[in-house]
């Protein structure tokens, strides 16, 4: 299967994403190069982050052109969390209804904002969405200390398999 990621938000979260997805298709055995693509509000910081985000392609167009010329089959959300539940309501439920509508297969969410939470994106987009939470360079969940153990954090509802 063609695996076409969209990641939304070049910044922070997402220059540390790239080596994963070096990873990612490897194992699949399929090239990088023009099936990752990275949305960017800022044209003059999207040029510096090319290093980082090398093998992506780059973009400033709006949110909701590029869902439907790309057609990804993994959405990663990478943006600042207080933009995440705007995006996620004005352009992310209309992109999933409109595929839904269509009998398309909906992409799988992988969120790395802190707030939403996955259960906030299950009752927004609907329950046949699989959504996986990653919060990385987290220091504590439930007193434990994370950075102790080189962990993250993440928690998954699954819909369908991934990959």
């Amino acid at each position: 299967m063609q695996e076409n990621i969209v990641i939304l938000g070049t910044g922070f979260i997402a220059g540390y994403l790239n080596r994963g997805l070096h990873y990612l298709f490897s194992e699949l055995r399929q090239p990088m190069v023009g099936n990752v693509c990275a949305i960017g509000k800022h044209p003059e910081k999207l040029a510096s982050r090319t290093n980082i985000l090398k093998d992506c392609v780059l973009c400033t167009d709006p949110i909701d052109s590029v869902l439907f010329k790309f057609h990804p089959t993994i959405l990663i959300v990478a943006v600042p969390p207080t933009v995440s539940v705007d995006i996620a309501k004005t352009i992310l439920l209309p992109y999933y209804n409109t595929l839904r509508a269509a009998s398309q297969p909906l992409p799988d969410l992988y969120s790395f904002t802190p707030t939403p939470d996955e259960n906030w994106y299950a009752n927004l987009l609907g329950n046949d969405v699989s959504i996986v939470k990653i919060l990385p360079n987290i220091f504590e969940v439930r007193s434990l200390k994370l950075q102790l153990l080189l962990c993250f954090f993440s928690s998954f509802l699954l819909k369908k398999h991934i990959l």
